[in-house]
């Protein structure tokens, strides 16, 4: 069937812009057009009309998506960019569930999901990723502080008569044991002794 096909009431002839037989790339909202010429050219002008067309490829491509497993997290974090960071080579959007912001239960092997949308529709599909999470709870957190301290230092290099605010010892429980790895141990390795003794009296 032709999709040249406007129509008139009158007698006349129909000129088409691109011409009929014309292979249209791959896209959206392509514009054809046409020009009427009446037969009649003493009571009728000539006229015009254009339609839109959508061209799409029947063999579009799933874009690849990448995304590394996150890093455990404390139970009483929010999701953010910093575990929800798919990625693309291709240009569009990524929409993830759960969505940026909500708290998980503690537990392992939380599924995330992500769904992405290319901005290239014509030629790409969307595609879809999944990852796995680990909330620790506080106590496994406190379990590895210790094994971390145990393997830098002795007991009698804990500083017992530390005198840090109990507030600086919770926020430095909020720290991820990477952080606490990459931070001189100067300091940082007393603040957690502290801690560990305090939970442990």
């Amino acid at each position: 069937m032709s999709l040249l096909y406007f129509t008139s009431p009158k007698t006349g002839t129909f000129e088409y812009n691109p011409l009929s037989g014309t292979v249209l790339n791959v896209g959206m909202q392509q514009t054809l057009n046409t020009a009427f010429t009446p037969t009649d050219n003493v009571n009728y002008t000539t006229a015009s009309a254009s339609v839109f067309i959508n061209v799409l490829n029947t063999t579009q491509v799933t874009p690849t998506t990448t995304w590394n497993k996150p890093a455990d997290i404390t139970y009483g974090t929010a999701l953010s960019s910093n575990q929800l960071n798919a990625t693309s080579p291709k240009s569009g959007s990524f929409t993830y569930n759960p969505p940026p912001g909500t708290v998980l239960s503690a537990g392992q092997n939380h599924q995330l999901t992500t769904i992405f949308t290319p901005t290239d529709t014509a030629n790409y599909k969307t595609a879809s990723a999944t990852a796995l999470i680990n909330v620790r709870t506080p106590t496994q957190k406190i379990n590895q502080m210790i094994t971390f301290v145990q393997g830098i230092t002795t007991p009698s290099e804990l500083d017992e008569g530390s005198s840090y605010e109990l507030t600086a010892m919770l926020q430095a429980s909020e720290k991820s044991i990477d952080e606490m790895e990459s931070e001189p141990t100067g300091g940082m390795l007393a603040l957690i002794a502290n801690l560990i003794l305090l939970l442990v009296r």
